[in-house]
């Protein structure tokens, strides 16, 4: 009978060595579930980053072509305004220096009758 004991021997070793090949497996297994877990969540956080760069770039398009708009548009209507008021500023400081020429002329004109006036009334 030794031969049954060797053999049921040989059967319990093999058992425990299939236990600890199981344990072995579902470890790995584990391991492996967390990995895939893992891929997952950082391909999420590429997908938002790769959201993120696409809304930035849009957002800084965008304000490119308003500054474009600015430079191309804005600028140019504003010089525009500018030189017709200074147009108008300096017709409107001919305009001023005329009327103080007259007022001026009036002036005279007045003085030299008023001293007229008042030789005529001594003589």
């Amino acid at each position: 009978m030794p031969q049954l004991g060797d053999a049921l021997d040989k059967l319990t070793d093999l058992e425990k060595r299939l236990e600890g090949a199981n344990a072995a497996l579902n470890a790995a297994l584990d391991e492996r579930r967390a990995a895939e877990a893992e891929r997952d969540r950082a391909k999420a956080e590429r997908e938002s980053l790769e959201r993120s760069v696409k809304y930035a770039t849009e957002a800084i398009a965008a304000q490119q072509k308003v500054i474009d708009t600015y430079q191309n548009l804005l600028i140019p209507a504003m010089e525009k305004l500018v030189d017709r008021h200074e147009a108008r500023i300096s017709d409107l400081e001919v305009k001023v220096d005329r009327a103080n020429g007259r007022v001026i002329k009036s002036g005279l004109i007045g003085f030299i009758a008023g001293v007229a006036a008042g030789l005529v009334k001594i003589f």
